[in-house]
């Protein structure tokens, strides 16, 4: 990871987000949860514009080739910096920096916003299209957003408690330039009386930090007021020769090991021995193996206060005394997103064992980064029996 920012002071969060030096006019960053700074509110929105109606199917439109600047940012790593959240609604944060990669066809530069932290608001690219940006995770904290469904059928409450997307941050970047377009006649313009037209995915909105995730604008939530007509404006039907184009990913901010702690499941139909008689060989152990159960899959959850990963390039091993078999590996992006959206993945492991194992004990252990012990060795066994 090439790191070019130098690291800031530790500080606590205060919610709002410094002012992006390339925008024509001051527009408010993501300003909190409660959104009372912002651009001024429109109904615009990401609705799309000349459906048919039902009942009457669009005749078939002659096959085009794309035109536009097809731009891709990603981030690396993914999971990137060390936050704690406090029980008064600030975040501490332990500055750490992350890389944005870029690639865009015919244009010779790309503009950023993050909704938390910095990064280069503008990187020139090279011959190739390509360029590179830095992100620094310091200073404002991300928004605090209301839980998807799938974060409250895993349990995250609101009001009032935290969920995984609280530690996503959302990286804008756009171009300007005109917006993308399907060329019928293959000559590079855009020419509605000879067929040209746009998909859909091609009509975009003015460049948008969709922080709560809801595919619309909500006040507070930054945007690239193209036209200046201080409003958000979605799609509009119409091609542009100045909307641009633009597209966003995350990078999370994820923080140190919460209570419980390391928590292991055991599969299949592990049950526990806390309710066995005293003089049974199994009570008390923490799971008790079903009969026949001969490959037994260990499920590790470490995550932090907002249910996330442990951050990106923490080591874990997990291992049995037994015969000091052992898994090791590395946290990393498929350990942090669920289809859905961030949220922790189990570590896995996955023994043998034979019916003459009859006890054992399971170890794991991992190493994170803290803000102020630097890293951090943790480790919790468990007794398996049979």
């Amino acid at each position: 990871m090439r790191v070019v920012f130098q690291l800031g002071l530790l500080g606590l969060m205060t919610g709002c987000i410094s002012r992006h030096p390339v925008l024509e006019r001051e527009e408010a960053g993501a300003a909190g949860a409660q959104g009372d700074h912002g651009p001024p509110e429109t109904d615009a929105g990401f609705t799309d514009v000349g459906a048919p109606e039902a009942g009457s199917p669009e005749a078939p439109r002659p096959v085009g080739r794309p035109i536009g600047p097809n731009l891709t940012v990603v981030c690396d790593p993914a999971v990137s910096a060390i936050a704690w959240w406090m029980d008064n609604g600030g975040v501490g944060i332990w500055p750490r920096t992350y890389g944005c990669d870029l690639e865009v066809t015919d244009r010779h530069e790309v503009f950023l916003w993050a909704e938390a932290g910095r990064i280069d608001p503008m990187v020139s690219l090279d011959a190739t299209g390509r360029g590179h940006a830095e992100g620094l995770a310091e200073l404002n904290k991300p928004w605090d957003v209301e839980p998807l469904p799938y974060e409250v059928a895993l349990g995250f409450p609101w009001p009032g408690g935290h969920n995984p997307r609280d530690g996503a941050v959302r990286v804008v970047a756009w171009v300007d330039g005109p917006e993308p377009f399907m060329d019928v006649n293959g000559d590079g313009r855009f020419e509605a009386a000879q067929g040209d037209y746009q998909t859909p995915e091609q009509d975009l909105s003015e460049p948008l930090l969709d922080a709560n995730d809801d595919g619309q604008w909500t006040r507070g939530e930054w945007y690239r007021d193209l036209n200046d007509n201080n409003r958000f404006d979605g799609p509009d039907g119409q091609w542009s020769p100045t909307g641009g184009a633009w597209t966003s990913t995350l990078v999370l901010w994820t923080g140190p090991l919460e209570p419980p702690g390391l928590t292991l499941r055991c599969t299949p139909a592990c049950s526990t021995g806390d309710t066995l008689p005293t003089d049974h060989r199994c009570a008390g152990a923490d799971w008790v193996l079903p009969p026949g159960a001969l490959d037994v899959e260990l499920e590790v959850a470490a995550t932090d206060k907002k249910g996330n990963c442990m951050g990106d390039g923490v080591p874990f091993v997990i291992r049995r005394s037994s015969d000091q078999a052992r898994v090791e590996g590395v946290v990393d992006r498929a350990h942090c997103y669920a289809p859905e959206g961030p949220v922790a993945q189990p570590l896995r492991a996955t023994f043998p064992y034979p019916d003459g194992l009859v006890d054992d004990r399971v170890t794991v252990e991992l190493v994170y980064v803290d803000a102020f012990a630097g890293e951090v060795p943790r480790s919790k066994r468990w007794r398996i029996c049979r």
